[in-house]
């Protein structure tokens, strides 16, 4: 059991903990969860099989949305090896009630798509999936994208550049006007490391500096 991640759920007053699980006689990786109640009682015994391939799964990623009165719901977001050069991001919604929504596919290019981020934005009830995308050969830039999902885990829209040309180690949060925040980590012509975010959303794009090297 390792890299675990979690979210709150407020109208619900429980988390989601979500892991990757070491299949080890079958030599695979699968991604797992359960809810916990504000109290530490686990739910969901045995614990919700959220991906399940004879693939890798690794690196998942947890938002909640609350609704009224208290139902909300999660997603999970995370990497599937699909072959060792080929890594896709493939997500999944859960109720509140701790039904499991059908496997949907973020982002599956011939490139790999790798280390998601993921937001929630109760305004609209949709989820922000970022993601980064090494392009293969001779490309060597790494794209930054995201993509919008609804609560119930549909993909409401195609996916849309954040960074361009070097953005990693995403983060993302939703705001009070329908938008979200994505910070990343970015490499400059000097070899040196930023971290710049982009608003997406109600408001145009907006690219700025987050934090800079003096």
């Amino acid at each position: 059991y390792d890299e675990p991640e979690l979210a709150y759920n407020r109208s619900r007053n429980e988390y989601l903990v979500a892991w990757v699980r070491d299949e080890v006689s079958i030599s695979q990786t699968d991604i797992f969860g359960t809810r916990v109640t504000r109290d530490g009682i686990i739910l969901d015994v045995p614990a919700l099989v959220i991906g399940y391939h004879t693939t890798l799964e690794t690196a998942p990623v947890v938002a909640a949305i609350p609704t009224t009165p208290d139902n909300g719901g999660y997603m999970v977001a995370w990497e599937l090896h699909y072959t060792a050069s080929d890594y896709d991001i493939y997500a999944r919604t859960i109720s509140g009630s701790g039904s499991l929504n059908p496997i949907v596919v973020a982002a599956n290019t011939g490139s790999n798509e790798m280390m998601p981020a993921i937001a929630s934005q109760e305004n609209s009830n949709q989820y922000l999936i970022a993601f980064t995308r090494y392009y293969t050969p001779p490309f060597t830039n790494t794209d930054l994208l995201g993509r919008v999902a609804s609560i119930n885990g549909d993909m409401v829209a195609n996916e849309k550049q954040i960074v361009v040309f070097s953005g990693k180690y995403s983060a993302a949060i939703g705001g009070p006007g329908g938008d979200y925040l994505v910070v990343c980590e970015n490499s400059q012509s000097d070899g040196t490391l930023d971290i710049v975010g982009r608003i997406w959303g109600v408001r145009v794009f907006t690219y700025l500096p987050a934090i800079l090297k003096p």
